[in-house]
């Protein structure tokens, strides 16, 4: 296998993709080792070498891909963007794969999620706030971007040195178990309202980085 020659291929078929996932796609084909290449065409081809297989995000979720773990429980995986807008953005990524907002099954968790990892940001890295994004290139991405005092949030990428991302994703680790507790059975009417909600916190975001 020529490596190069794949990973040109790859690319290439990237390029129906939105912008800001596209540079996050080719910066993570061109980053894989020959083995992380291998593991990721293999589950291409168990999906008959199409791109309706397991999506790079859903890799990257499952561990199948390196990445800057920031958090991890069994339905979501949160990393370091390795093309930041600012440093310490975030990536939230479902380990099932689901294309839409819509189609998530546990909004709520998702939203304590981001919460929490929103505190760690502003624990750790001392930002003023955190913007977060909703985008999809197939795959639901929510996007956890800091915004540092005195900055204006530009949305030009940023490429950071490996030990510098190591270092930030070592402070951002978040080790705090999501728990929800349900002390009565809700009714159907009540569930849909609380998601309704939740749907509203979310969808203040745009779809996409511009």
């Amino acid at each position: 296998m020529d490596i190069d020659e794949t990973k040109q291929e790859l690319i290439k078929q990237a390029e129906q993709l939105p912008e800001d996932v596209r540079e996050q796609f080719v910066t993570r084909v061109q980053e894989m080792s020959e083995q992380e290449l291998q593991d990721f065409l293999k589950q291409l081809a168990q999906k008959q070498n199409s791109w309706q297989g397991e999506c790079l995000f859903c890799s990257i979720a499952n561990g199948k891909v390196s990445s800057f773990k920031v958090f991890e429980n069994e339905k979501f995986s949160a990393v370091l963007d390795i093309n930041p807008v600012s440093e310490g953005h975030i990536l939230l990524v479902p380990k099932k794969h689901v294309e839409s907002l819509e189609k998530l099954e546990n909004k709520k968790e998702m939203l304590l999620i981001v919460e929490e990892l929103s505190k760690k940001m502003k624990q750790e890295l001392g930002v003023h706030d955190v913007a977060v994004l909703i985008s999809s290139a197939g795959h639901l991405i929510i996007q956890l971007i800091p915004v540092y005092q005195d900055t204006v949030l530009q949305f030009s990428r940023k490429k950071i040195e490996k030990e510098k991302m190591e270092e930030i994703a070592g402070k951002l680790k978040c080790d705090v178990k999501i728990e929800l507790k349900k002390e009565r059975v809700e009714s159907k009417k009540e569930i849909q309202r609380e998601e309704e909600t939740i749907e509203d916190k979310l969808e203040q975001a745009p779809r996409r980085i511009p």
